[in-house]
């Protein structure tokens, strides 16, 4: 309430810009002084880890588009999409509900309203993503019709050729066809919002309890490449230009930095915070489920053949190993395997005075 207060006369005298920036500084400092210095510097790093876990987006984006030869084959890109499933179902059955199964043992009633939450919002997210590919393949298909009807490359006139230059790898002229986009290229472009989002929320949840692992920090990380490179591939073969390919896939890895920071510092608000997340996780399984079932699964059947039952089960078995080592390393060694765990051993290395330290 004290960010709301009215702004005084000299402020509200000096401009609407003056104003703006006082009222972001004040929300700031308020938001500071609620959530405390150590709060803060959580948030930063799960706006960190959130950033990690997003870049191999763009990184999975670059290898598709400069793939040696200038050509992924289909073969590759099936084997990418078998793996990338793989690892979402195990992120969905054991990483999501398979903790709420757990819980079980120590909280019932509770943990029964959690899953059926979760549950709905689960049915919630995969409609949203399946209605959401709908959407944008019938606004292409579409658009394709009005330009293909019209003669022109885009609905715009004038600099044509400029437009052309930016958005695809060839100049084009009046006469040239349309650029058709794949659908599961866009398919798993929507699909990297649909769960990238709720992933880095989960992460923000995470990093508010300490307890944000890092295997799953490098799930997410390999999980989210099999969604940017086959697509990345897809677009560069359909004459997308690079750099557009390139920027597109930025974006999600930036949302994904700003919802884990963001996340974090409104969880550490709220008292209750149980029910919100069982409805972020349920969102994100959703999402994950169905993109896994109607795009990539399909899409990797289509190109390995029966051989894709077998990527997908390598995948989900790399995502077992990975978290086996982890707990053993932990469990052990005693090897830290938790971002909070990694951070204060880090602050060891560094003085007091140094970046990893709250102030």
């Amino acid at each position: 309430l004290a960010c709301c207060r009215p702004a005084s006369h000299s402020l509200a005298s000096a401009g609407p810009g003056a104003m703006a920036a006082w009222g972001v500084s004040d929300i700031a400092t308020s938001l500071a002084g609620a959530v405390g210095a150590e709060g803060m510097h959580i948030c930063w790093i799960s706006a960190i880890w959130g950033g990690v876990a997003g870049l191999s987006l763009p990184l999975g984006a670059l290898v598709g588009v400069f793939w040696p030869g200038g050509h992924v084959s289909k073969y590759t890109q099936g084997v990418v999409l078998g793996l990338g499933a793989g690892f979402i179902l195990y992120a969905v059955s054991i990483g999501i509900y398979g903790e709420y199964i757990y819980l079980m043992h120590h909280h019932v009633r509770s943990t029964v309203v959690y899953i059926a939450v979760a549950a709905a919002s689960a049915l919630v997210g995969a409609y949203g993503y399946i209605m959401g590919n709908h959407y944008l393949n019938e606004a292409q298909e579409e658009e394709q019709a009005a330009l293909l009807k019209d003669h022109r490359v885009t609905p715009r006139g004038g600099s044509q050729a400029a437009w052309s230059s930016i958005i695809h790898n060839s100049p084009r002229g009046p006469a040239d066809p349309p650029l058709k986009l794949p659908p599961a290229a866009i398919a798993l472009y929507l699909g990297s919002f649909m769960d990238g989002i709720p992933e880095a929320v989960l992460i923000g949840f995470m990093a508010t309890t300490r307890n944000l692992q890092i295997v799953f920090v490098l799930a997410l990380f390999i999980a989210n490449i099999p969604e940017s490179l086959p697509s990345a591939a897809m677009l560069n073969e359909a004459g997308m230009a690079k750099v557009v390919i390139l920027l597109m896939w930025c974006i999600p890895c930036v949302c994904m930095f700003l919802a884990a920071g963001a996340a974090c510092l409104v969880l550490s608000l709220l008292s209750n915070q149980g029910l919100l997340v069982a409805v972020i996780s349920g969102v994100a399984a959703g999402a994950l489920l169905a993109m896994a079932v109607t795009v990539m699964i399909p899409e990797a059947y289509q190109y390995c053949g029966d051989m894709s039952g077998v990527f997908v089960l390598t995948g989900f078995l790399a995502a077992v190993v990975i978290q086996a080592a982890n707990l053993f390393l932990h469990h052990v060694y005693g090897i830290p395997t938790k971002t909070s765990d990694i951070t204060d051993f880090l602050q060891l290395l560094v003085p007091s005075e140094g970046f990893l330290r709250p102030h």
